[in-house]
């Protein structure tokens, strides 16, 4: 991951735009869980199929660093939802 140059073209190719629209597809899914009555158990799995997928793209030859940026705000903003993930007021993160 250290050899992805952020200063290297980040435009989408037919693989990036695939695991984009797995990204928003997760965020749609994601959402109707909290909105069935805070299905906590359809949140986790929904962010687990979303890491395996993040996990397979991040092999790809050439992972774009604006998507890497999206899935993991996806996750994180996800996870300190459900409280797996928390800040306190000095923005550090455990």
């Amino acid at each position: 991951m250290r050899t992805n140059d952020i200063k290297k073209p980040q435009k989408l190719d037919q693989v990036d735009q695939e695991f984009d629209r797995n990204l928003e597809s997760l965020k749609i899914k994601i959402h109707e869980e909290f909105c069935n009555n805070i299905h906590t158990p359809g949140v986790l799995e929904a962010l687990d199929e979303g890491i395996n997928k993040a996990n397979v793209y991040l092999a790809s030859p050439a992972p774009k660093y604006t998507l890497i940026n999206k899935a993991l705000d996806i996750f994180t903003s996800n996870f300190a939802k459900i409280g797996l993930f928390y800040s306190n007021n000095e923005n550090n993160s455990a």
